[in-house]
């Protein structure tokens, strides 16, 4: 009995916290189970099973915890990805020459890199990271510019 007793504090932990990731799949599983009687139970009466509400029970069962478990992760990222942003921003806010010049930069490697892979790529076999510069450079990018505006801090003026 006591894990019953967990497994219903689970749902109601997962109601109270996320009530539209809840009622998503509470609706998606209710209509699951129309469309199953409809259609499927209705054009093959000799096959059909007879218990399509202990299945889309039980999947709703497993699935409405998951989808609570997704949008704890997704609200999490969503803080990481906007404190990530406002470090951006401050960069490109306090440093816009700095942000400019790391852009040109990156895009004329780009340029470059294009140029040294259709040469290159003749009858040979690149591996991928190198044949994809787009995908690098912006990650680079990504890593450079906030480097960049955290050392050119240290020479800000100081009031």
């Amino acid at each position: 009995m006591e894990i019953i007793k967990q497994f219903v504090d689970l749902y109601i932990n997962v109601f109270e916290k996320y009530p539209l990731a809840a009622a998503i799949t509470t609706l998606l599983f209710v209509i699951l189970y129309f469309v199953w009687m409809r259609f499927y139970n209705e054009q093959q009466p000799e096959t059909a099973w007879k218990w399509p509400a202990i299945v889309c029970f039980v999947g709703w069962l497993i699935l409405t915890p998951l989808l609570g478990l997704i949008v704890s992760a997704l609200t999490v990222l969503k803080d990481v990805l906007t404190s990530i942003a406002g470090l951006y921003i401050y960069v490109f806010k306090t440093f816009p020459e700095a942000s400019g010049i790391v852009t040109v930069v990156f895009l004329g490697l780009y340029f470059i890199w294009i140029l040294i892979i259709k040469k290159w790529r003749q009858g040979k076999g690149i591996v991928w990271p190198l044949s994809h510069p787009g995908i690098v450079l912006i990650v680079a990018w990504l890593v450079v510019t906030p480097i960049l505006g955290l050392m050119l801090r240290w020479f800000e003026p100081h009031p």
